[in-house]
C-alpha cells in the first residue's frame, strides 16, 4: 500500500515527490549513523562482559537495520517510478524523438573517451557487466565494489587530497560535506554526485588508481548518443540571437547547453 501511494506521489506531482525523496535520505543517513553508534556501543558492553545490556543492544540494531533496509526499498521504489516517468514524457508527441539517437549498445566505451552526451545502459568492471541507466548510478556500484575488494583502503581515502574538489571533498564519510552525497553500498562513505561528465570520469579514474586497478577493466555501454541533439540546439540558439553590436533587449545569453541525464 505504500508502495502505491509513493508510486502516485511521484506521477502526480514529481516536484515533491523529489523533495521527498530529499528528507527519505536524508533519513537514512542519520539512520545509518545511529546504527553504526549503536554498533560501537554493542561491542564496548561486551567487552566490559555486561552481556545483559549488550544483548538489548543488539536486539536494538537488528530492528534499526531492518528499518533501513525498508527505507532503502522504499528509496529504490521511488527511483524506478522517476525513470518510469521520464520515459513516459519522452513518448508525448510534443517531446523530442528520442529513438532517432539510438546507437548499438554492444560496442565497449573506455573511461578515456568523451563520454558527454552519452546515455548509459550498463557497465562491465573487471570482467563483468552490470545494468545501470545513469552515470550517477554507476559511480555509486563502482565504489560499492571497490569497498568490497578493501574496506580498509576504501575507508582510508576519506579526505584523500587526491579526491578533493576546490573546497569540498569528492569521497567523506560525513555526508555534511558533500553537496549531493550519495551512500556506497555496505560502507559508511559517501560520494559527491552534484557532478559533470568530466569529474565522474575523474573519480572513477582515481579510484582505480589507488586499487591498482587498470582502467581497461572499467568500460561503458550506452544506448543513446545525444551529441547531434546538442549541436542541433545549439544552431537553433545561436540562428535566434541577434547579429554583434544589436540591443539584445536587456536578456542574459544563456551559456552552452547542457543534457543533464543524472535527473
Amino acid at each position: 500500500m505504500y508502495d502505491a501511494y509513493m508510486g502516485e506521489v511521484a506521477r502526480i506531482v514529481p516536484r515533491r515527490a523529489k523533495n521527498l525523496k530529499r528528507s527519505l535520505q536524508t533519513m537514512l543517513r542519520s539512520l545509518e549513523e545511529t546504527r553504526g553508534r549503536l554498533q560501537e556501543h554493542a561491542q564496548a558492553l561486551s567487552q566490559r562482559g555486561e552481556r545483559e545490556d549488550a544483548a538489548y543492544a543488539r536486539k536494538l540494531l537488528r530492528r534499526l537495520t531492518k528499518d533501513i533496509e525498508r527505507l532503502e526499498e522504499e528509496l529504490r521504489a521511488l527511483d524506478a517510478e522517476d525513470r518510469a516517468r521520464q520515459e513516459a514524457l519522452a513518448e508525448q508527441p510534443d517531446s523530442v524523438d528520442y529513438s532517432k539517437y539510438r546507437v548499438d549498445s554492444s560496442v565497449a566505451h573506455t573511461i578515456e573517451e568523451d563520454l558527454s552526451n552519452l546515455r548509459p545502459v550498463s557497465y562491465g568492471f573487471l570482467g563483468e557487466r552490470n545494468e545501470a541507466g545513469t552515470w550517477k548510478q554507476i559511480l555509486i556500484e563502482v565504489c560499492g565494489l571497490l569497498n568490497r575488494q578493501d574496506p580498509i583502503l576504501f575507508s582510508s581515502l576519506d579526505g584523500d587530497p587526491d579526491l578533493m574538489g576546490k573546497r569540498r571533498p569528492k569521497l567523506s564519510a560525513d555526508p555534511a560535506r558533500l553537496v549531493d552525497p550519495a551512500r556506497i553500498p555496505d560502507a559508511r562513505m559517501y560520494v559527491e554526485t552534484h557532478l559533470n561528465m568530466r569529474q565522474y570520469c575523474g573519480i572513477l579514474r582515481t579510484l582505480l588508481g589507488k586499487f591498482g586497478i587498470p582502467s581497461s577493466e572499467l568500460c561503458f555501454y550506452v544506448e543513446r548518443d545525444y551529441t547531434p541533439l546538442r549541436a542541433e540546439r545549439k544552431a537553433k540558439k545561436s540562428s535566434a540571437e541577434p547579429p554583434s553590436g544589436q540591443n539584445r533587449g536587456g536578456e542574459e545569453i544563456e551559456g552552452q547547453l547542457r543534457l543533464s541525464f543524472e535527473e
